[in-house]
């Protein structure tokens, strides 16, 4: 079964291709602020591995990595903890496909955001670096040389 979701994201990687990327990153596992009122579902997770096993499997003939990002609690509710990305990315089980680590939402949804690096640095590929508050790392509370 192709879901429209396997069509953009192909479409995502063959504009990474076209632009001689090798990464593709991002919160693309569901809509931005859309929400179900319940955590996700096994069906849920099951359906998105699945389209995320193709695309990755697209990728990979043109040497691009796939790097999912998690967000905070308040943009979705698919992926938000490092633990349970990296559960997700073993599900996936696809060699380029990875994490996007993001400082601001581990800050947000991590108990020790600094220890979840550590946990998590197989998984990583990409990283995206900000405070607490999206600003100028040095400006807010995160602490820049733990981390």
């Amino acid at each position: 079964m192709l879901f429209r979701s396997e069509d953009f994201l192909k479409w995502s990687i063959d504009c990474c291709h076209a632009l001689n990327s090798n990464m593709l990153c991002g919160p693309f596992h569901q809509p931005l602020g859309q929400f179900s009122g319940n955590p996700p579902t096994i069906i849920e997770k099951e359906r998105g591995a699945k389209v995320h096993q193709h695309s990755a499997d697209y990728a990979q003939k043109f040497g691009i990595n796939l790097c999912i990002e998690p967000l905070n609690r308040f943009e979705c509710y698919f992926l938000n903890t490092i633990e349970d990305t990296c559960n997700y990315i073993d599900i996936v089980k696809r060699e380029n496909f990875k994490m996007l680590y993001d400082t601001f939402h581990s800050n947000i949804e991590e108990k020790d955001p600094v220890g979840s690096i550590e946990k998590a640095s197989k998984y990583i590929g990409h990283i995206h670096i900000s405070e607490n508050d999206r600003g100028i790392p040095g400006t807010g509370n995160i602490p820049w040389k733990d981390t």
